[in-house]
């Protein structure tokens, strides 16, 4: 999640997230699609040239995607085959049967092995259930996983813990919690020590904790340096952290007052408006003169309130709860609310659509705040 409160991966797969839509719908278990990609990529002639290129083969959402960048890692790496990103949840076989409703999801480990014997990485995910996968079985989880993160050639890059979000839509007896303040100090006790004994042995933290934990208890986020220059926004891990720094950067050329009184509105969901209230909105009504800035978060009614990121937004949802409101000369929104096009928000509404119902011009931001302030 960014400075906005949102997400940084793809839309699709943050809608699968929210209450671990498998228990609610009868799909091709996505280990197996991805396998089933993975295993297809490898065997086709063209997989040699990506390796030439230090490149890989993403398995995301179904489809498979080329990518080029670079190894993940600083250090030299053996020439990987494919990269790929697996949701774990848990490595116990029969508790990730359950989580997945899947009963030939028990075999984890050896699927590693034989990513391992493919030369395939990934990059792991656990979707943390209170009262299911943690505690115990996080802590088991995450050694199991960093068993294979060793040696010569490591399967598993790198594995990013992220909490259970849950949607109104998902059945009443799934026996799913959401994630609370206590719980959220006790995951974040539990990892970051295993962080420091990981980093001790390899130079990596290894598994990485989403920023929504740190923000749901209101424990401040880790430094930038923790994140080890790993790029793991689309789970969500070092955005908030990510916008703050550039944040910084730019307060050195932020305008020391606006030419003529200026009044803006910055929309967020709730995760993240008390956050950044306190750290952007705060700094800039004290530092710029002739500006006034108020940020309002926006209640996801769509997906349900326990859904707090404003990458989940809808436009109704905003329109309705903006509609009336003194908002100034313009609205602001994250780009992320729109879709990968910028032209519609999950609801199907334009930008547009929204700027007539509010009689205010709509933007978006790239998570920049000096975008907005030159657009005054």
């Amino acid at each position: 999640m960014d400075g906005f409160g949102v997400r940084a991966d793809a839309r699709p797969r943050r809608l699968r997230r929210l209450g671990l839509q498998a228990h609610s719908a009868p799909r091709r278990p996505r280990a197996a699609r991805v396998r089933r990609l993975l295993q297809a990529a490898a065997a086709d002639r063209r997989v040699d040239a990506l390796r030439a290129r230090g490149g890989g083969l993403d398995a995301r959402g179904g489809q498979a995607r080329v990518h080029l960048g670079p190894p993940l890692y600083a250090t030299p790496q053996p020439p990987a085959t494919l990269r790929g990103r697996v949701s774990v949840h848990a490595t116990e076989p029969s508790l990730r049967a359950k989580l997945l409703r899947n009963p030939k999801a028990i075999d984890l480990l050896n699927q590693l092995a034989w990513f391992s014997e493919k030369r395939i990485q990934i990059h792991a995910q656990i979707v943390v259930c209170p009262e299911i996968n943690d505690g115990k079985a996080l802590e088991r989880t995450i050694n199991d996983l960093y068993s294979f993160a060793q040696g010569d050639f490591p399967v598993v890059l790198s594995a990013a813990v992220v909490p259970v979000g849950l949607t109104r839509f998902r059945p009443s007896n799934d026996g799913l919690i959401p994630v609370d303040s206590d719980c959220a100090t006790k995951v974040i006790n539990q990892v970051e020590p295993m962080q420091k004994n990981f980093y001790k042995s390899t130079g990596s933290r290894f598994a990485w904790l989403s920023d929504e934990w740190y923000l749901i208890c209101k424990k401040e986020l880790p430094p930038t340096y923790d994140y080890d220059d790993l790029d793991l926004v689309e789970n969500g891990v070092g955005q908030v952290r990510s916008f703050m720094d550039n944040f910084e950067k730019e307060k050195i050329i932020f305008p020391k007052k606006i030419i003529k009184p200026t009044k803006l509105t910055i929309v967020t969901g709730m995760l993240i408006y008390e956050y950044f209230r306190k750290n952007v909105v705060d700094y800039l009504n004290q530092n710029i003169d002739n500006l006034e800035v108020q940020i309002i978060g926006i209640t996801n009614n769509f997906y349900g309130d326990v859904v707090n990121v404003a990458g989940l937004l809808t436009g109704r949802d905003i329109i309705n709860q903006l509609i009336g409101k003194d908002l100034g000369s313009s609205v602001w929104l994250s780009h992320r609310v729109l879709n990968d096009d910028r032209t519609m928000t999950l609801d199907n509404m334009t930008l547009d659509d929204i700027s007539n119902r509010l009689n205010v011009t709509v933007n978006i931001s790239d998570d920049s705040i000096l975008q907005i302030l030159e657009s005054v």
